[in-house]
């Protein structure tokens, strides 16, 4: 296959150019993972890959909460449908939390400030009571947790590794966070290998032709 074929079918692929999707829901499945650092912009990366619908079609399925905004694959925020977030979160659970660990020391985060942090974290969330980040701020330091040093960050992606918060119903057009057992309440337990498979799957038929280097 040569150069400019490669470039077309790839294009194809990620839905850039004849567009087959008109559900945001079944567009994100099939990409597995769109990238969403910038939370407004990257509503229209999904957008500029239906071939029918609008933005208001996106941010319904985002207050719905069929597709969910968190750090997924590495410590990068991104969409992914809620029925494939748990399978994923299990199989990147662990080296998200690594990529944490060296924060810990320098930011002077104990096991125990964590989880003090963590349970205040859950108890202001419970009964579907989705908080921005900087509500949640504003909740922790009369409790005395230290917020220096961008620990709220630590805090919360954390708790979204260990499958404990995700993204909640928009809030002013800002990002909140939710209890994910309040948010997904179906789980479906897959085995390294099978989400392993999944996850190549759809790598390769959304952003193939491509080689397993580009996988790994």
């Amino acid at each position: 296959m040569n150069e400019n074929a490669i470039i077309s079918t790839r294009i194809y692929n990620q839905q850039l150019a004849d567009p087959v999707f008109s559900s945001p829901v079944k567009l994100v499945s099939h990409m597995g993972a769109i990238q969403a650092q910038d939370y407004q912009m990257a509503k229209w990366a999904i957008g500029i890959r239906l071939c029918q619908g609008t933005l208001q079609d996106v941010e319904e399925a985002l207050q719905k909460g069929d597709i969910i905004r968190t750090h997924i694959l590495r410590p990068t925020w991104h969409f992914i449908t809620a029925e494939d977030l748990p399978w994923m979160l299990s199989l990147c659970s662990e080296r998200i939390k690594a990529a944490h660990r060296s924060y810990t020391k320098h930011l002077g985060i104990t096991s125990e400030l964590y989880k003090k942090a963590h349970t205040l974290i859950c108890n202001m969330l419970k009964n579907h009571n989705h908080l921005t980040k900087t509500e949640i701020e504003e909740r922790l330091r009369p409790e005395g947790i230290p917020l220096e040093g961008n620990r709220i960050n630590y805090f919360l992606q954390v708790a979204e590794a260990e499958g404990t918060l995700c993204s909640g119903k928009e809030k002013e057009k800002k990002h909140t966070y939710a209890l994910l057992e309040e948010r997904i309440p179906c789980r479906t337990d897959f085995t390294k290998e099978e989400a392993l498979g999944w996850l190549a799957l759809k790598y390769f038929k959304s952003h193939g032709p491509a080689t397993m280097k580009d996988f790994i």
